[in-house]
């Protein structure tokens, strides 16, 4: 059986594993702009939104990627594809399991990659296969960072997650009290992020039964914000005006708050690269987002594996990831500092 064939049913999605029923939202009654994002707002604003988070929980994605127009060294462009099935358990804290299969097809290759990802209280695990199939990246079959150093990058994270612009401070305050990245990763903050300013664009919602559908587009207000338009080129992401009409749909528990899954697609081309022809060489991008009830198994090196010790090369570069935390916060708040006055935050 061909690769492609192995890839495609692994990341064939499970209903039965995320929804007692299938609900076809297509013939539910929508509400849509300015009404839908009253409606949502209303509800989420009646949602116990600081409830204890419940572990463990599985996340599973579907990524599929179609590449088009990929200029080659020699002879026209060629399209490729690359799909991706990723399955995450969370645990609480810094304990988490994340296991990914990867198919590359492109430049006249195929290639297969799996990741295996595992983080306990004394260590985060990396095992690999497949990954020095894709060019001239020699990396061991396994590699360690110890706990504490990890716990660095999460408080890192936390203190600009709980900073971002464009979202009410009362929304990310939690995020600074969260315990690790399984806190910070929880599908369930999807929920405590949905203000005015994410809700603006594009907002859609419906309901039945005990579960609802909401659509937005979670970049659009921020792309159309003054703030953003006098943002220096530095600061800005290349690609982000195109980015910023992602419209992601997302299912919740209507009691609750709670996740149950997510549906996004966007195209990309990408701009000015040095091709041979005026086409660009452009992507479309799928991506499903589900709950599973099987948790990732745990990481087990082998014996004739060999083991890499991140923590030297952690120790002598961190310290200009974390020297740049103010430069970043700085940015944040001037573009924070502009949002009241660009009135684009309000119905």
């Amino acid at each position: 059986m061909k690769k492609s064939a192995l890839v495609l049913m692994a990341v064939a999605p499970l209903w039965a594993a995320c929804s007692d029923s299938d609900v076809d939202w297509n013939s539910v009654a929508a509400l849509e702009g300015a009404t839908g994002a009253e409606a949502a707002l209303e509800w989420r604003n009646g949602l116990d939104l600081d409830r204890e988070l419940q572990y463990p929980i599985t996340l599973h994605w579907d990524i599929d990627i179609q590449l088009k127009d990929v200029p080659q060294p020699l002879g026209p462009a060629k399209d490729g594809f690359m799909l991706a099935s990723l399955d995450t358990t969370l645990f609480g804290g810094n304990e988490f399991r994340t296991r990914c299969s990867i198919e590359m097809a492109a430049w006249g290759r195929d290639e297969f990659i799996t990741v295996h990802l595992d983080s306990s209280d004394q260590e985060l695990r990396l095992s690999h296969r497949g990954i020095d199939a894709i060019g001239t990246i020699e990396a061991p079959a396994g590699m360690r960072l110890s706990a504490d150093r990890l716990l660095l990058v999460t408080e890192l994270l936390q203190r600009l997650v709980s900073h971002a612009p464009g979202f009410l401070p009362e929304n990310l305050e939690i995020f600074a009290r969260f315990d690790g990245l399984s806190d910070l990763f929880h599908p369930d903050n999807v929920a405590r992020l949905l203000g005015p300013g994410v809700l603006q664009q594009g907002c859609t919602w419906r309901e039945s039964g005990e579960r609802m559908q909401l659509t937005f587009a979670p970049l659009m207000a921020l792309a159309n914000s003054e703030a953003m338009a006098a943002m220096p080129n530095d600061f800005t992401v290349p690609g982000f005006e195109q980015l910023s009409g992602i419209e992601v749909t997302v299912e919740f528990d209507r009691a609750s708050g709670a996740f149950r899954s997510s549906d996004s697609n966007f195209r990309y081309i990408f701009d000015n690269l040095p091709v041979k022809t005026k086409k660009q060489p452009s992507m479309e991008v799928t991506l499903h987002c589900e709950l599973r009830s099987s948790e990732v198994p745990q990481l087990q090196f082998r014996e004739h594996d060999v083991v890499l010790d991140l923590n030297e090369d952690f120790d002598e570069y961190w310290p200009m990831i974390a020297a740049s935390e103010p430069m970043i916060l700085e940015a944040f708040k001037k573009v924070s500092d502009e949002f009241p006055e660009s009135g684009d935050f309000s119905f």
